[in-house]
């Protein structure tokens, strides 16, 4: 237990849970031929399974988005494409056909490519499950806690491991945020309800307010709140802490468990910190602040070296936090890397960005990219406000 988090009663004296793919799991990766969170994996590192091999690339297919304009995030996977924007989600064959559409609720998604399902926040607080790609509702899903929280992040760990964090809906009172680790065991038999088809694991809440952002390291879920950072291991216990006083913006987690976090101090100033489990930041970097702007969490190299995308520039750390350079780029970057290396950077067009700072034209695309570039099964899925394509290399 932590100053910060107290254990839910739920879940007090439950058993240890059984993970055997516990040794094969890295959440800094994502699977190979799918994008499956908008950040692109468990730890938000912005990262593909995939390399790049080509130096231009052209569409193969392009699909007008209609009234599913302004997308902001692309989900790939199980044959599917999934777009996420202010009107909702829509679903598209992998030959560009629309197939359904999802109400919007909020941004956490999860794609189930071997479903394939979607799992949403609910309307109401807890989970949906949506069958894809007819995009029929499947469940829904109540956890401890539904009445008045909405789910604001879900991260999949191994062996069907769901960490879920919620947070109070603001409609004053006291705040609080709650994050859970759930494993899904039956989807054939899911019913509305408290926990059917999961098994519950762990549990904690925070009662000073709602913020709370997660990532997921080896050991376990990474959590920062405006309090600190706390490390925990796969049943929520604290293996480790360092307190600050920074609200979260923005955070990922490299392979060796060190936070690369944006935050936001009282004075509304942006900081960058880099800090490993339990110790003092390496690095403290003050930042431009980014009214308006959607910032998205650090895009980390499997070398520990990452990049931030801010309006107007592109910023490269070392694995110790310094800056090695920085160049300009459009109003609204946005940014995935790829296996070996390169920066995939959504601009006016499509560029690829080496370590140096060289940027190579992939693409001349026909308006601004609004969202990060998807690598998966060799293709680059990739949208402006009025069009999604997929692309593939000369």
């Amino acid at each position: 237990m932590t100053s910060q988090f107290r254990p839910l009663s739920t879940y007090k004296n439950l058993p240890a849970p059984s993970l055997p793919g516990l040794g094969a799991f890295d959440p800094t990766v994502a699977p190979k031929g799918s994008w499956v969170l908008a950040d692109g994996t468990a730890a938000r590192t912005g990262r593909a399974a995939e390399p790049l091999l080509h130096d231009r690339w052209s569409p193969v297919w392009r699909a007008p988005l209609g009234e599913w304009s302004h997308p902001t995030g692309i989900l790939v996977g199980g044959g599917l494409i999934v777009t996420q924007g202010p009107s909702g989600r829509r679903i598209w064959s992998g030959h560009g056909q629309a197939l359904s559409q999802i109400p919007f609720r909020t941004r956490t998604a999860w794609l189930d490519a071997k479903g394939p399902r979607l799992l949403t926040d609910g309307p109401e607080g807890g989970l949906y499950s949506y069958r894809l790609p007819k995009s029929s509702v499947e469940c829904s899903i109540a956890l401890s806690l539904p009445s008045d929280h909405l789910t604001a992040h879900l991260l999949p760990g191994p062996d069907d491991l769901l960490c879920v964090v919620t947070r109070k809906r603001s409609l004053g009172g006291h705040d609080d945020a709650v994050v859970e680790l759930v494993k899904m065991t039956d989807w054939a038999h899911v019913r509305s309800g408290s926990l059917y088809g999961m098994e519950p694991v762990a549990g904690i809440i925070r009662e000073a307010d709602s913020f709370a952002d997660a990532a997921l390291a080896n050991s376990g879920p990474v959590l920062a709140t405006p309090d600190g950072i706390v490390w925990c291991d796969w049943q929520l216990g604290t293996l480790a802490e360092h307190h600050h006083a920074l609200k979260p913006v923005v955070m990922s987690v490299d392979s060796a468990s060190r936070v690369l976090l944006v935050g936001e101090d009282e004075r509304l100033n942006l900081h960058f910190v880099l800090v490993p489990p339990g110790d003092a930041p390496l690095v403290d970097l003050p930042l431009p602040k980014a009214k308006g702007f959607d910032l998205q969490p650090p895009l980390i190299l499997a070398d520990g070296a990452a990049y931030l995308l801010q309006p107007g520039q592109l910023l490269s750390f070392d694995a110790a936090g310094a800056v090695r350079w920085h160049i300009s780029c459009g109003s609204c970057p946005r940014g995935s890397l790829t296996s070996n290396g390169l920066l995939l950077l959504a601009d006016a067009h499509l560029l690829a960005v080496d370590e140096t700072g060289q940027a190579t034209l992939l693409w001349t695309a026909p308006a601004p990219l609004t969202t990060p570039p998807v690598l998966a099964h060799g293709h680059i899925f990739v949208a402006t406000a009025d069009e999604l394509f997929m692309l593939r290399g000369a």
